[in-house]
C-alpha cells in the first residue's frame, strides 16, 4: 500500500492548531470530571478528530488511539460536589448557547447569548459555564450570567489585561481549586481555565433551571473587537431539593494579625476550628469572621478543609 503522504503545513500553524488539540483533550477530561453530557463530550472529541483529520493524522494529546471511558447522563458528585446519598435523579446536560461578534461598545449594544434550557429537573444543584471567546484585549470584557428567574451573576468584569484570548475555552466553575478570575495571573494567547468566576454560580442552586439563560458580553473599550466562537452550560439538577441539616461551630481566638514584610519575615496567623458530629456529605459552607484591621486590603484570607481542599 503507497504511503499516505500528509499534507504540508506551516510550522506555525501546526503549533497553534496542537495547542488547541491539547486544550480540547483538557477540555475533555473536564467535562467528564464534571459529569458532562454524552453530546457534549462527544462534540468536543469530534472537533478534536477533525483537527487530527486537517493535520493528516497528528494525535499531540495521544487521545485517539487511547479509548475514554464514555461520560453518562447520570453521575456522582465528586469531593467538592458532594450530595447527600439520599437524593435521586441526580442528572447533568449540556446546553449550547447562541454565538456572534462582540461589537465595539460605541456603534452597538451589548452582545447576548441565549441557552433554552428544556427536560431537567426543577431542583438546579450545580451548573458550570464554558466560554470560547476570541478578544485582542480580554480586559476589556464584562461579562454576567442571567437565570430564567432573574438572578444575575457575574463571570468577570476587567480581567486578563490586554491579553488575547485568555477566555478562549475556559471552564468557569464554582467547585476548582484555583484562583478566581480577578487573582490570575494571564499570559497573551494563553487560555486560563479552570477558573473561578468573579461572583458565585452557586447562587442559582435551587432555581428552576428549564427556559432561557442569557450571556450578556459588554465590550466596555473601543477599539478591540472579539467574538464569542461558542458557548455552553454544563446544568446538574435533582428531582427535588436535597435533605439538609446546619450544624454551626463557632469561637473567639483573639489572635494578633502581625504586619508583614518588610516589618517581618512573616504576616500569617493560622486557626483551627474542630468539626464533629455532623453528616459526612458537605453541601455548603458558610464562613462568618471579625476581623479588626487598619487595612483590611492587605489581608488574603483562605479557608483549609480536613481533607486539604483550600478555598
Amino acid at each position: 500500500m503507497a504511503q499516505q503522504n500528509k499534507p504540508s503545513i506551516p510550522h506555525d500553524a501546526k503549533e497553534l492548531a496542537h495547542a488547541q488539540m491539547r486544550d480540547l483533550a483538557a477540555r475533555i477530561d473536564q467535562a467528564k470530571a464534571n459529569g458532562a453530557s454524552v453530546r457534549y463530550v462527544n462534540t468536543l472529541q469530534a472537533e478534536y478528530a477533525a483537527l487530527s483529520a486537517s493535520l493528516g493524522g497528528d494525535d499531540p494529546a495521544q487521545i485517539l488511539n487511547n479509548p475514554q471511558p464514555a461520560a453518562t447522563n447520570s453521575v456522582p458528585f465528586g469531593p467538592q460536589q458532594a450530595v447527600a446519598p439520599s437524593c435521586s435523579s441526580v442528572f447533568t446536560a449540556n446546553f449550547a448557547g447562541t454565538t456572534g461578534a462582540i461589537a465595539d461598545p460605541v456603534t452597538s449594544p451589548p452582545f447576548t447569548s441565549s441557552f433554552v434550557v428544556s427536560g431537567l429537573g426543577t431542583y438546579l444543584w450545580d451548573i458550570n459555564l464554558n466560554t470560547a471567546i476570541t478578544h485582542t484585549a480580554c480586559a476589556d470584557l464584562d461579562i454576567t450570567l442571567t437565570s430564567p428567574s432573574g438572578t444575575v451573576i457575574v463571570i468577570t468584569t476587567d480581567n486578563g489585561g490586554t491579553n488575547d484570548n485568555v477566555f478562549n475555552g475556559t471552564l468557569w466553575d464554582d467547585n476548582v481549586n484555583v484562583a478566581s478570575a480577578p487573582d490570575r495571573a494571564y499570559t497573551n494567547l494563553v487560555t486560563a481555565t479552570p477558573l473561578s468566576p468573579e461572583g458565585r454560580l452557586q447562587n442559582f442552586r435551587g432555581e428552576d433551571p428549564n427556559g432561557t439563560w442569557l450571556l450578556k458580553i459588554v465590550d466596555d473599550a473601543a477599539t478591540n473587537t472579539g467574538t464569542l466562537v461558542s458557548a455552553s452550560l454544563d446544568i446538574t439538577t435533582l428531582a427535588a431539593a436535597p435533605t439538609q441539616a446546619t450544624t454551626n461551630f463557632t469561637k473567639s481566638p483573639g489572635l494578633l494579625i502581625p504586619p508583614g514584610a518588610p516589618t517581618t519575615t512573616s504576616g500569617t496567623t493560622t486557626d483551627t476550628m474542630v468539626v464533629s458530629g455532623v453528616d459526612t456529605y458537605l453541601t455548603e459552607v458558610n464562613l462568618y469572621m471579625e476581623i479588626t484591621h487598619t487595612y483590611a486590603g492587605d489581608l488574603d484570607m483562605t479557608l483549609t478543609s480536613p481533607v486539604g481542599t483550600i478555598v
